[in-house]
């Protein structure tokens, strides 16, 4: 999904309710500081994660990782909030930055150039996050799981059925 609408937060309580690992893709993509890494070695680092049998991972990384991602994943969430709810919600990282380093970050990172860096891909993103790339998404169904998060509410009732899901393993 789009920046601002809460990735993070929902893969850190879907990693705690089904207790897989969580791997956040910002931490392998940048250096403390904020400092892009090569693409030749975050992609390195993103396979290791793939081939491994059970994973939560939060973030876009590249389009190559992005589509490896959509293979090798069975469960698959999308957070499409309301335009206006990933404006606010990335205002208030900003506001918050002060207090608390943004969940996923890295240490040290620009919060400032991050910030309107994010602006910039919101007004782009309705490019890419398409009324057609969501069809595609749940055309994936029924070989992969996949969830569209719109609301809290969506949030819960995903959670309580992986919760549900996890306990039955």
């Amino acid at each position: 999904g789009r920046p601002g609408g809460g990735k993070s937060t929902l893969a850190l309580q879907i990693a705690r309710c089904t207790g897989l690992p969580l791997h956040q893709l910002d931490l392998l993509q940048f250096s403390e500081g904020g400092a892009r890494v090569p693409d030749d070695v975050f992609l390195h680092r993103h396979s290791e994660i793939l081939t491994g049998q059970r994973w939560v991972i939060d973030g876009f990384g590249t389009l190559r990782s992005f589509k490896d991602l959509l293979a090798a994943a069975d469960v698959l969430v999308s957070v499409e909030r309301p335009t206006i709810t990933h404006y606010w919600w990335v205002t208030k990282r900003l506001l918050m930055s002060p207090f608390s380093n943004p969940l996923g970050w890295p240490d040290g990172s620009p919060l400032v150039k991050s910030t309107i860096d994010s602006y910039k891909f919101l007004r782009l993103s309705d490019k890419f996050w398409t009324p057609a790339f969501r069809e595609r998404l749940l055309a994936l169904r029924p070989a992969k799981r996949v969830y569209l998060i719109g609301s809290d509410v969506d949030a819960q009732t995903m959670l309580s059925e992986l919760r549900s899901r996890a306990a039955a393993k």
